[in-house]
């Protein structure tokens, strides 16, 4: 498995994408869809699974993006409703308005393999 650091938006958040056999798992995508995308492409991977380690705008801003292409997102539970609100998101403190996605499962500790 190959893992690739991809520092991003005003906040230098880090994303990370974890590939093999042609498909990815995309950790904390954050404000730098473009530069994210880019990375995607250029790794020649597509990404199934997008996972959240939390709601904030600066972790989540590109999910929505990665879900249009196929991947689904996974949250916790409790910070599911983060990804609806920016006010709860924090990103107005930041002037951002985070693209609205709906979550296609919650992380449950210990229930999956996602790359074999």
């Amino acid at each position: 498995m190959k893992i690739t650091k991809i520092t991003n938006g005003q906040l230098n958040e880090n994303c990370y994408v974890l590939s093999k056999d042609g498909k990815a798992i995309v950790i904390d995508p954050g404000l730098d869809t473009d530069l994210i995308l880019k990375t995607i492409s250029e790794l020649k991977v597509q990404p199934e699974f997008v996972v959240l380690t939390h709601g904030h705008f600066d972790h989540i801003f590109s999910a929505k993006a990665l879900k249009d292409m196929g991947a689904k997102v996974l949250i916790s539970e409790d910070d599911a409703p983060k990804l609806l609100d920016s006010e709860i998101n924090m990103g107005f403190l930041y002037d951002c308005t985070v693209p609205k996605c709906l979550p296609d499962e919650f992380i449950i500790e210990g229930k999956k393999e996602l790359l074999s």
